[in-house]
């Protein structure tokens, strides 16, 4: 898919998820619930990231789910995703993973998350670095109800003027 119509893709979605919403109570604390769930499964990730479980860390992932980062390799799979977290891990002696969501859409078994994050490691080396970006996350549910990501797609932002 290219950039193009993957970015054509989600503003669709975003605004088809927009044009859903009625403000009603219910549906509230029904975003609460799923924006808790979302965050839950961010908060074991960061868990599994710091364990340096570079298979815990793919399994947030479908099967066939995208991981897109920026200037490298597309991670096709879960397998190449877990793959691509393994090589981060083993190239740093550690690290600490720091993720925000500034918003969540939702459409039934759908979500659209664009989130903030950073990586502080320490290279095998001993340097210290940091990693920043921002990612647009495509949820979906899977066949037992569980959110994974289908698509991540992530870039370092761009410097303040």
């Amino acid at each position: 898919m290219n950039g193009n119509l993957f970015w054509a893709v989600i503003l669709f979605l975003s605004v088809q998820m927009l044009v859903s919403c009625t403000g009603q109570l219910s549906e509230n604390v029904q975003t609460e619930n799923l924006e808790r769930e979302i965050h839950d499964i961010w908060t074991q990730f960061i868990q599994d990231w710091e364990s340096e479980d570079a298979a815990a860390c793919a399994s947030i992932y479908h099967s066939d789910a995208l991981n897109i980062p920026q200037a490298l390799q597309v991670n096709s799979g879960a397998d190449s995703i877990e793959e691509f977290y393994a090589a981060l891990f083993s190239n740093n002696q550690s690290s600490r993973y720091n993720h925000r969501s500034e918003s969540i859409h939702f459409d039934q078994k759908l979500a659209v998350e664009y989130a903030l994050f950073d990586v502080q490691w320490i290279t095998n080396e001993g340097d210290e670095w940091t990693y920043s970006a921002r990612a647009l996350i495509h949820w979906e549910k899977d066949e037992t109800e569980n959110w994974k990501i289908r698509k991540m797609l992530f870039n370092n932002p761009p410097e303040s003027v």
